[in-house]
């Protein structure tokens, strides 16, 4: 068979293997490992701002914060007209947010309570406990922007204390309004079609002892995973 007729076939290959990946990663947006860190100080309240789809806008402005006195400190979701990126809550336990687990499926019926909701102290009952945890995201809660949906991973650590720290470890979110993803970062795996055709463009490469190369299609941004992240201090 000629070299043009193998680029053809492994050309064929990858484009199948690029169409495969779209149903499943369609519309999905992940930040990358994050490790955002916020730590309370005794007798201050500290807060950080995240712009989770880094338009900096109200409807994607997801706002934490730790109030501290000497002895036990307060985490909480705050949202607002400024800030409108809620964690759910439900109908039964609002103002306190609701912990999810890795796998854990978006709720069917969330509550996004506005003000602030609560992650952990105060006597609260449930909401985030020592250790990971999961919460599911509400954008544009306050209006301003698309409701879109999504979740975030946060490591709570000494929540007992007035220095209690809270890490975003990473978030994402579905581009598509009414498209809920669930809790875990899901990661595509290589395709199959897709291996086989780079292993034809090696064969050519080695075959005819030149290089060979093979440009992929432009795809729409729908077909893959895109990273962001924006902080504001």
């Amino acid at each position: 068979m000629k070299r043009h007729n193998f680029v053809a076939i492994a050309g064929a290959l990858a484009c199948a293997a690029v169409a495969s990946l779209t149903p499943a990663f369609g519309g999905t947006i992940y930040s990358g490992p994050q490790d955002l860190v916020l730590q309370g100080v005794p007798d201050t309240t500290q807060s950080l701002t995240i712009y989770l789809a880094g338009v900096a806008a109200s409807w994607d402005t997801l706002q934490l914060s730790i109030s501290s006195n000497s002895i036990a400190s307060l985490g909480t979701n705050d949202i607002y007209s400024s800030a409108g990126v809620a964690f759910a809550t439900t109908a039964s336990t609002t103002p306190v947010a609701t912990e999810f687990n890795f796998g854990d499926p978006y709720p069917s019926n969330p509550v996004f309570a506005s003000g602030s909701e609560i992650l952990w102290g105060n006597g609260a009952a449930g909401g985030f406990t020592d250790g990971i945890g999961y919460a599911a995201l509400g954008f544009g809660t306050q209006g301003g922007g698309p409701a879109l949906s999504g979740w975030i991973q946060l490591s709570v650590q000494n929540s007992d204390l007035p220095t209690a720290t809270l890490t975003v470890i990473d978030w994402a979110y579905s581009d598509v309004v009414g498209q809920n993803i669930s809790m875990e970062p899901e990661v595509p795996e290589p395709s199959t079609l897709l291996l086989l055709a780079l292993s034809l463009i090696a064969g050519i490469a080695l075959r005819f002892g030149r290089g060979v190369s093979f440009q992929m299609p432009p795809t729409s941004s729908s077909t893959n995973w895109r990273f962001r992240s924006w902080v504001h201090g």
